[in-house]
């Protein structure tokens, strides 16, 4: 049960934990996730509750053991957050970052008297969740591609406007010699874009570069894209990075400013070598 008291600021409560609360159905997922900058991506096991809450930061509290290739998550309930809280409907949710070998594991989830199985395979390319015996976790089966080391998502924002830019920068890039376009086969998920039925006019590309000089040259090149594109209207774009790293080029005007046409060729300068 949690309790809220006190005076908070707008938009915010308070909790103060009482007790856990119980679980109901929750879903999970494995895969890989950039878990901070600079650092290599990490396998996270994941798991929400249906149930939605009051206010973000519910948690579930559990424990997790691993026994050569069977791993144990034992849940034991949901906990409210402490101090302050955005008032805003959302799961209690759990991470747990998993440090796993190629292979396949049992994988075991237990709640009160119930325990629910899944095998979770794991490749270098792959992560990959079956259901074998399942009553209140709902499992996300579907194939989740890891994050090619040394690879970048070139994210481009309401393509209907901005395609010349789009289309220009994503030309240069393919013709540097040390950066090499990389699609994912569609039998699984793009890491760097899980989900796209939820922005239709988004386009992402995933390139694969051979060392870290490369993306000094890509970040001089978007700088020069930048301030083409300054005075545009609805341009942006975003390059994310493995490790967590984003290099921007975003346009900085609204219709009710004054502003120039989407630009094209916006590669074409000294900043951006091999440009056509």
């Amino acid at each position: 049960m949690l309790v809220f008291a006190g005076t908070p600021a707008p938009g915010m409560l308070l909790g103060q934990v009482a007790s856990l609360d119980s679980i109901g159905r929750v879903r999970i997922v494995v895969s890989e996730r950039v878990v901070g900058l600079g650092r290599a991506p990490a396998l996270v096991l994941a798991m929400e509750t249906l149930r939605q809450y009051s206010c973000l930061g519910f948690g579930i509290e559990h424990s997790f053991q691993q026994q050569d290739d069977t791993l144990r998550l034992k849940l034991l309930g949901v906990r409210g957050p402490e101090g302050l809280c955005p008032a805003a409907l959302g799961p209690a949710m759990l991470s747990q970052e998993l440090h796993l070998k190629a292979g396949h594991y049992a994988l075991l989830i237990a709640y009160r008297p119930t325990t629910d199985e899944f095998t979770l395979a794991l490749t270098d390319s792959s992560t990959a969740l079956t259901a074998i015996h399942s009553t209140f976790v709902e499992g996300d089966t579907r194939v989740h591609w890891r994050f090619p080391p040394r690879s970048f998502a070139l994210s481009c924002e309401n393509v209907e406007v901005a395609l010349p830019v789009c289309d220009d920068v994503e030309d240069w890039l393919v013709r540097q010699s040390e950066i090499v376009h990389r699609p994912f086969a569609p039998t699984g998920l793009n890491p760097y874009w899980p989900d796209p039925t939820r922005s239709a006019d988004r386009r992402v590309n995933v390139f694969s570069y051979s060392d870290d000089r490369v993306l000094e040259v890509v970040r001089r090149c978007f700088a020069q894209v930048a301030e083409r594109i300054r005075e545009a209207v609805g341009v942006a774009l975003t390059i994310t990075t493995w490790t967590g790293d984003q290099i921007t080029a975003w346009s900085g005007r609204s219709y009710d400013q004054p502003h120039i046409t989407v630009p094209e060729n916006v590669t074409a300068g000294p900043e951006c070598p091999g440009h056509r």
